[in-house]
C-alpha cells in the first residue's frame, strides 16, 4: 500500500477535499497553473486564477494560519461549481504549502516545530479592520450564484477587454437596432462565438474574467422593460423596443467602465453614447425662395436633420449616423416630441412664399409654436414673441345677486391667443405651458382667495381656484368690492367680464348691475372702512344696506 508524506498544510487541505481532489491539485500547483493570487488586506481572503486546460477557473479561499501556528483550511469558492473542488486545493497549496528543509524520518507531525505565532494588532488597530471590512460573502456548497463568486482582478495594463457590446443596425422591416455581446477574436476585432445573453445567467462559467461590476450592468440592461418580450437565449436584444427611459443611464454607466462599444463589421467602429440629451425643435429660415421650416435635433454640439431613428414609442431617445460608415449616435431626448415632429420629419415641407408670411406668422405660427420650440438661427425673421401666461377670470352676471366664475390659462403670441385648463394632470406638462410662471402666479394670489374657501380646491400642488364656480349673496358683493379690484392690479391676472351675448371684454371701472343695483370694480375703493368701534361700512359703490340684508335672509 503506497504511503503520503503530507504536510501540515495537505494534511489539512486532505480533510477539506479528500484524496482524489488533493492529489490534483497539488499537481496543478506544482505544474504553475495557480496565476493572480492576492490577498484582501481587510478579510485575509486569497485569490487566484487556476488554469485547468484551457479553462481558467476564479477561486477564493478563506485558509489560515491561527494563532497557535496551526494552520486552518477554511472554506473555498471556485467557478467550476464542483465538491470537493481540486482548484480550491490547487490555491491553497500554492500559497500556504511552502518547500521547507528536509525532515527527520522518525519526526512526527505532532513533533515537528509549530511556526512563531504572527504578532497581534493593536486593540485600536483590530476595531477599525472589523469596522472596515466588507460584509464576508455567504458560502453556498450547492450552485453557484453569479453574485457569490469573485472575478479576478485584471491588471491595469490588460491587452483588450474581455468583452463588448456590439449594435447592428437591422431591416425588420424598417430600421432596427440590434445589440449583443461579442468577445475579442484570435485575429483582432470581436467575434460572437462563445458568448452570448445566455451567458449572463451563468458568468462564472462563460465570462469568468468580465468584472463583476460589468455583468451586473449589462445584466440590468438586459433586464429592463420592452414592447416585445426576450429571454436569455435571443441572441439580439432590441434597442428601439426598450421603453424605460433607464436605458440611457445604463448605456453611460456601461461606457465609462471601459466596456466597448462597438458597430457590426470587421472594422468595428466604435458607438458613442452623448452625456447630454437632445431637444427636438423647428428651425425657421427665410430663403430665396420663401420660409423655410426644417426639424432638427440638437444638442451637445450636435445637429441632426434627417435619418435619426426613434427609440421607443413614445420616443425618449433617438439613434442616429453622421455619415456612411461611422458609429452610431445615441442620445436621450430631453422631452418626448409630439407627434407632429415625426409628421414634419418624415418629408420635405415646401417653402412659404412671400406673400403668404403674414398668414403663416398670424394663423400657423401660433398653432405651430403651441407644440414645438421654433427658432430663427440666423435671426433673418423677427418671430412674435410669446407672451408669459395671464390668469384669466371671466366673470358672468346671473341676476339676483349671483354670478359665475370661470377661470382660465390665457397663452398669447402676438395676436392670437389661447386657453389652458387652470389645472394640468400629475406628472403631465402639456407643451407650451410655462408652469413655473402658473405656480408663481397661483401662490401670489393664494391670500386672496383664503376667504372662500367654497370657491377653491386643494390638489397636490396647493390651493387654486375652482375653474368654474357660482356664487350669490353677500359673497358676491365682497368679491367685487374686495378681491376683484385687487386681482385686477396684478398683471398677470385678466378680470374680465362676460356680455348678454356671451363675449367678454375687460373689467374697468364699470358698474356690475345685480339685480337692480350697481356694485363698481374700483381698486381705489376696495375694503371696507372703519367707522367706528365694531363697525364696518362697506363700499359707496357696493350694494345698499337694505339689499344686503335681503340677500343674507
Amino acid at each position: 500500500m503506497a504511503v503520503l508524506n503530507l504536510t501540515d498544510v495537505q494534511v489539512a487541505v486532505h480533510g477539506l477535499v479528500g484524496t482524489a481532489a488533493l492529489l490534483t491539485g497539488r499537481a496543478l500547483a506544482q505544474s504553475g497553473r495557480v496565476q493572480k493570487v492576492t490577498v484582501d488586506p481587510s478579510s485575509g481572503a486569497v485569490r487566484g486564477v487556476v488554469r485547468d486546460g484551457k479553462v481558467a477557473r476564479a477561486v477564493e479561499v478563506t485558509s489560515r494560519y491561527r494563532a497557535d501556528g496551526v494552520f486552518e483550511a477554511g472554506e473555498g469558492l471556485c467557478a467550476c461549481g464542483a465538491a470537493p473542488c481540486q482548484h480550491v486545493a490547487a490555491l491553497i497549496l500554492a500559497h500556504f504549502d511552502k518547500p521547507t528543509a528536509p525532515e527527520s524520518t522518525k519526526e512526527t507531525r505532532r513533533t515537528r516545530a509549530k511556526p512563531a505565532p504572527a504578532p497581534q494588532p493593536a486593540p485600536w488597530e483590530t476595531a477599525l479592520t472589523t469596522a472596515l471590512a466588507p460584509p464576508p460573502a455567504a458560502v453556498d456548497h450547492g450552485r453557484r450564484h453569479a453574485s457569490s463568486i469573485p472575478r479576478p482582478h485584471e491588471p491595469a495594463s490588460a491587452a483588450a477587454p474581455p468583452v463588448a457590446l456590439q449594435f447592428e443596425l437591422m431591416s425588420d422591416p424598417g430600421f432596427r437596432i440590434g445589440v449583443r455581446p461579442v468577445v475579442p477574436g484570435r485575429n483582432g476585432g470581436w467575434v460572437r462565438s462563445n458568448i452570448s445573453w445566455y451567458s449572463l445567467g451563468y458568468p462564472e462559467y462563460h465570462m469568468p474574467l468580465v468584472p463583476r461590476s460589468q455583468v451586473r450592468l449589462l445584466r440590468e440592461l438586459h433586464a429592463l422593460p420592452s414592447a416585445h418580450d426576450h429571454s436569455y437565449r435571443d441572441k439580439v436584444l432590441m434597442l428601439d423596443s426598450i421603453i424605460s427611459r433607464r436605458v440611457w443611464d445604463l448605456l453611460r454607466e456601461i461606457q465609462e467602465t471601459g466596456l466597448p462599444l462597438v458597430m457590426a463589421g470587421r472594422g468595428a467602429v466604435p458607438v458613442h453614447v452623448l452625456h447630454e440629451p437632445v431637444v427636438a425643435r423647428v428651425l425657421l429660415q427665410r430663403r430665396e425662395a420663401g420660409l423655410v421650416l426644417e426639424p432638427v435635433l440638437e444638442g451637445a454640439g450636435q445637429q441632426v436633420t434627417r435619418g435619426y431613428l426613434p427609440i421607443s414609442d413614445p420616443p425618449h431617445g433617438v439613434a442616429w449616423q453622421p455619415s456612411p460608415g461611422e458609429g452610431l449616435r445615441l442620445a436621450r431626448l430631453s422631452a418626448a416630441p409630439p407627434q407632429l415632429f415625426w409628421q414634419l420629419s418624415q418629408g420635405d415641407i415646401p417653402p412659404i412664399p412671400a406673400a403668404d408670411e403674414e398668414r403663416f406668422l398670424s394663423e400657423f405660427y401660433p398653432q405651430l409654436s403651441r407644440h414645438l420650440e421654433v427658432v430663427s438661427p440666423d435671426n433673418s425673421l423677427v418671430l412674435p414673441a410669446a407672451q408669459p401666461p395671464v390668469l384669466e377670470l371671466t366673470v358672468t352676471p346671473l341676476g339676483d345677486h349671483r354670478m359665475q366664475l370661470d377661470w382660465a390659462w390665457a397663452y398669447r403670441l402676438g395676436a392670437a391667443s389661447r386657453h389652458s385648463p387652470l389645472q394640468t394632470r400629475p406628472g403631465q406638462i402639456p407643451p407650451g405651458r410655462d408652469v413655473t410662471a402658473e405656480t408663481r402666479t397661483l401662490d401670489a394670489i393664494r391670500p386672496l382667495l383664503s376667504e372662500f374657501p367654497d370657491l377653491t380646491q386643494n390638489p397636490i400642488s396647493g390651493v387654486i381656484p375652482l375653474a368654474q364656480s357660482m356664487v350669490h349673496g353677500v359673497t358676491t358683493a365682497r368679491l367685487m368690492s374686495q378681491t376683484i379690484p385687487l386681482l385686477r392690479e396684478r398683471p398677470d391676472v385678466d378680470v374680465r367680464l362676460a356680455g348678454p351675448g356671451g363675449d367678454a371684454t375687460a373689467l374697468s371701472g364699470r358698474r356690475f348691475p345685480l339685480a337692480g343695483h350697481a356694485v363698481r370694480s374700483s381698486p381705489r375703493r376696495c375694503a371696507g372702512r372703519r367707522h367706528g368701534p365694531g363697525q364696518d361700512r362697506a363700499d359707496p359703490g357696493a350694494l345698499p344696506a337694505r339689499s344686503r340684508e335681503r340677500s343674507e335672509r
